[in-house]
């Protein structure tokens, strides 16, 4: 006969068959995951001995024969093991078709991302909140395309994770890593004085007679900050009819040095730390304390370790746990402090800092109804991207994203920027009969910025305007007390402090301290979302499913730009809005031998919930003398419209042995666009009219996307995975701007004008069990074509509308960058080796290699600007080699793993884009010998510019063989991903 068990959970099972007269056969190793049916055969012998049980191992399924999308399936187990990787978006970027964040070439902003079946995406800002522990879970499902009916607002990628539960028995885990310090950037330290920033004021050779006059030869000059030398602003100062300001060429020096917080110079340059200038002035370090309450002038970084912890435990709730059905509960908690790449903030460099608090409370009120309680608190500590920005959720992500920052001179620059998550989910599931159940999924999502004012407001008067929301913070006005002169020049403890009479700059025009932190984030999103689900197994082949969900959002977006110094550039963006949706969907799975079918059909209605502006699109109420009445004005208000989508989803997995199936989907997906898209008013400064306004009568952008793969299975060992695909997208959102007569309304909007195809291959190679070794290869290869239809722009003047604002067709030419990683993991068995005390000295030891690479990245350069050229020019190819050593172990009743990651092990040199702008770019480019400098049209054109073709690749540096080459100035932005080792420690219960 034919049986089925519905609504069983993830995980790894033992199926037991028993009937009278038979023997009893018991199945262990059954993997159960999500959206699948597992088949499990089951032949019982007949018997005369009662009780007699045969246990057998249930056989490995390679090929996955009723999926009919790509997708990856892991285990925390299994994510852990790779070097490197901390948390869900560390093993996301690793998968074939996933590169930087981007599925496919679709962005995580129409992602979906569910943990047990609630909802955890920030519909604000459209970021899924991928803040689930790593020890939190049990299974860790990601779909590339062909997502089922079920499922909404979603167009690229859906990240499915199921969390584990406690258990009957207490079990416990912890997730060390530590990372010593280490400079996260190439070049010398940001505050030595051979730095580029400082090399040309600070060389003894050049910085007393500028940099023109000095000994540096051509090549060196180019490489460096032009510089008049002291010695003629030393002149300049004397001559002028300021006393104040009067100081000797050194004295002037040792006034930059101050001022950018310097350390000692190298042997022979005689350049003293900015501490060291304290007793050269007739001042101490116990003076400056004394005065400004602190320790040093100076700053360092790079000194602290990375650490990360990741921790759970969980059990049966003691007392009372046995009175509440069995009430279970599993805790996880993780925290990550990354030290900045760069001095940032006040007084102390710092961390970045992430934690992650999750409760899960199980309880089954009887044999057919389980209760779960799910509990999420994250909390980032972060800076902002910009002192002034005018944007929302604008913050470093990461200790090491602020490599690049080019002002670490300038303290307090950046207002600290936190972000508040929260969410609780209830989960109920019923089933109704032994074919039929359904569940509920109730849950509230809450994210909060809090990006405030670094600075103590001081004097009163620089609050009126700004009342609540201005929020405080602990660094104070720079003090006027001064400690020592250099000449006429009396000095205090600038660059610190905040300064509100004016912008202060070094000589080489660079800020180092007054209008600092000026940029406010005090958004708020929360989500409610409720989701039905009712699943019957009607026979053998069909198992149908519908169900319904209602999603309601409060979002409140403020962000704020302040200029203390001036008042007439304060900007903001304010506004709160409550749109929600609603979607229900039924879709049948349908399971023959030579065939297995997801076919169905969903429905979705968004409702922006909002009055809106309907005037012309020239009309004076966007200038500045009749913006304020815009939305103040009934009469000019109409209810936006909301878009009622239908979306047709067919997937089919053709089994064609009993080792291979084909596979192929086709599907309609749309997603909401941001919140911003539709909403934002920018109401420009005070002196502007309305410079962008939003649209929330925007239609919902589309992909129609299609799959064909093929899964094979090799000698039950290997399981070769290809697909090809082609997303064809439509009604992205862009840019449209309107401009009258007499550029008193100028500003832009949005509208759904832009559109792309994306088209690729991927394939991938996996061989998940073995004794001695596992491994994976994987290959992509993806093209993206993209545009935009009809006008950017559109003038009030018919004369600029007849020659100006034709994008029509807009179309970037598409380029690929193919990918590749393999992953070989070399391990011995628990047992293997001698025993020393109960422990196999050389057994449970493996080395895991990860190697990656990726085409290089392709730019335009026309240097002779002959606008016939487009991304013409491709950088040599980037690889690298991470590499983790690991020794697992068993004490008592606790396993342990001691492991040691190296990151880029080859130190590879991996190109930052931030390396070299502008001139210091082109002087780059020209030196090098392309290929292209030889095009027959323009070859004299070429060489009469000094431009000589060869094969030379864009990534090559001067060396002995090619001394011609103009390398970039900025070393200190020249590579990421600088070599460095994590140690870590895990053990378990």
């Amino acid at each position: 006969g034919d049986y089925f068990i519905i609504n069983v959970p993830p995980g790894t099972y033992t199926l037991q068959a028993r009937m009278i007269g038979y023997t009893t056969q018991s199945q262990t190793g059954i993997s159960v995951s999500v959206d699948r049916t597992t088949t499990v055969n089951v032949r019982l012998q007949q018997t005369v001995l009662e009780g007699q049980e045969v246990t057998v191992v249930a056989e490995r399924e390679i090929v996955p024969m009723d999926v009919s999308a790509s997708q990856v399936v892991a285990t925390a187990e299994e994510i852990v093991e790779i070097p490197l990787v901390e948390d869900i978006g560390e093993f996301l970027n690793l998968q074939v078709g996933i590169e930087d964040d981007m599925i496919r070439g679709g962005g995580l902003d129409a992602a979906g991302f569910m943990m047990d079946g609630l909802l955890v995406v920030d519909n604000r800002t459209n970021s899924p909140i991928m803040a689930v522990n790593l020890s939190a879970i049990q299974e860790l499902n990601v779909i590339k395309g062909g997502f089922n009916a079920e499922y909404g607002n979603v167009r690229t990628g859906l990240i499915n994770v199921v969390t584990k539960e406690g258990e009957e028995r207490y079990h416990g885990s912890l997730d060390f890593r530590f990372t010593p310090a280490y400079q996260k950037h190439s070049g010398p330290n940001w505050f030595d004085p051979t730095h580029y920033n400082w090399r040309s004021y600070m060389d003894p050779a050049v910085c007393y007679v500028g940099t023109v006059n000095g000994t540096w030869d051509a090549y060196k000059q180019e490489q460096n900050v032009t510089f008049i030398g002291w010695n003629a602003v030393s002149a300049a100062a004397l001559a002028d009819t300021d006393p104040t300001n009067d100081q000797t060429p050194e004295q002037a020096r040792d006034q930059m040095i101050w001022l950018a917080r310097l350390h000692e110079g190298p042997a022979g340059w005689d350049i003293p730390g900015a501490n060291a200038l304290l007793q050269k002035y007739g001042s101490s370090l116990a003076d400056y304390k004394t005065a400004y309450g602190r320790d040093s002038h100076e700053i360092e970084y790079a000194d602290k370790p990375d650490m990360n912890m990741d921790v759970s435990f969980s059990g049966p709730v003691p007392l009372i746990g046995k009175y509440l059905g069995g009430l279970n509960f599993f805790t996880s908690y993780r925290a990550n402090w990354d030290a900045w790449a760069l001095p940032i903030g006040w007084d102390d460099p710092s961390y970045f800092f992430e934690q992650n608090l999750q409760q899960k409370l199980t309880t089954r009120l009887s044999g057919s109804m389980k209760l779960t309680l799910e509990g999420l608190y994250g909390e980032i500590r972060s800076y902002g991207r910009s002192r002034n920005s005018l944007s929302e959720s604008n913050y470093y992500g990461s200790g090491s994203a602020n490599a690049f920052m080019s002002d670490a001179q300038y303290p307090g620059h950046y207002p600290p920027f936190n972000v508040y998550r929260t969410m609780w989910g209830l989960a109920f599931d019923h089933v109704l009969s032994p074919s039929t159940f359904y569940n509920v999924r109730i849950s509230q999502l809450t994210v909060q910025n809090l990006e405030y004012a670094a600075f103590n407001p001081d004097p009163a008067d620089m609050v009126v305007k700004l009342q609540d929301k201005w929020l405080t913070g602990d660094i104070p006005v720079r003090s006027d007390e001064k400690i020592m002169n250099m000449g006429q020049v009396a000095i205090g403890e600038e660059p610190y402090g905040i300064y509100y009479l004016g912008v202060k700059q070094f000589q080489n025009g660079m800020y180092y301290g007054s209008h600092c932190a000026g940029a406010r984030d005090l958004g708020r999103g929360i989500t409610f979302n409720l989701k039905f689900d009712l699943t019957s197994q009607v026979d053998k082949f069909n198992q149908v499913q519908t169900g319904f969900d209602f999603n309601y959002d409060d979002q409140y977006t403020y962000y704020h730009h302040i200029r203390i110094e001036s008042e007439w550039e304060n900007r903001y963006v304010e506004y709160r809005h409550y749109p929600y949706r609603l979607g229900a969907y039924v879709q049948d799975k349908l399971e023959f031998e030579g065939m297995i079918a997801n076919i169905g059909l969903r429905l979705d209605y968004n409702e922006p919930n909002c009055d809106w502006p309907t005037v012309d699109r020239f009309s004076p109420y966007f200038n500045v003398d009749n913006k304020h009445l815009l939305f103040s004005t009934d009469e000019l208000l109409e209810k936006a419209k909301g878009h009622v989508k239908i979306s047709p989803r067919v997937g089919v997995s053709h089994p064609i042995s009993a080792n291979a199936k084909l596979y192929f989907n086709y599907g309609h997906f749309y997603s909401m666009p941001s919140s911003s898209a539709m909403y934002q008013v920018h109401w420009g400064r005070q002196s502007d009219g309305i410079s962008s306004i939003g649209n929330p009568n925007l239609d919902l952008p589309k992909t129609v996307a299609y799959e064909l793969g093929l899964d094979y299975d090799i000698s039950n060992m290997y399981l070769l995975h290809a697909a090809g695909y082609y997303r064809d997208i439509t009604d992205q959102t862009g840019n449209v701007s309107y401009v009258n007569y007499d550029n008193t309304v100028n500003y832009s909007t949005r509208e759904n004008r832009n559109y792309a195809d994306t088209r690729g291959f991927e394939i991938r190679l996996d061989k998940r069990y073995g004794t001695w070794w596992t491994a994976w290869a994987q290959f992509n290869y993806m093209v993206t074509t993209s545009g935009y239809i009809g006008r950017t722009a559109y003038y009030e003047d018919p004369n600029r509308q007849r020659t100006e604002g034709f994008e029509n067709p807009q179309l970037n030419r598409p380029v690929s960058r193919p990918s590749a990683r393999a992953n070989l993991r070399l391990f011995t068995p628990d047992n293997f080796g001698p025993e020393f005390a109960g422990i196999h000295p050389i057994g449970s030891f493996s080395v895991n290699f990860l190697l990656s690479w990726q085409s290089g990245r392709v730019q335009t350069w026309d240097p002779l600007e002959t606008g016939e050229l487009e991304n013409n020019l491709r950088w040599k190819a980037t690889h690298m080699l991470d590499i983790r050593i690991s020794k697992r172990f068993r004490i008592g009743g606790f396993n342990f793993q001691l492991f040691a990651d190296i990151q880029n092990a080859l130190d590879s040199e991996l190109w930052s884009t931030s390396a070299h702008t502008g001139d210091d770019s082109d002087r780059y480019l020209k030196s090098l010998k392309l290929e292209m400098y030889g095009d027959p049209e323009y070859a004299d054109d070429y060489a009469s510019e000094g431009m000589v073709a060869g094969n030379d690749k864009p990534g090559e540096l001067r060396s002995d063989d090619k001394p011609y080459i103009n390398d970039p100035s900025m070393e200190h932005r020249m590579y990421n991903d600088i070599r460095h080792v994590i140690l870590g420690i895990t053990f378990d219960f």
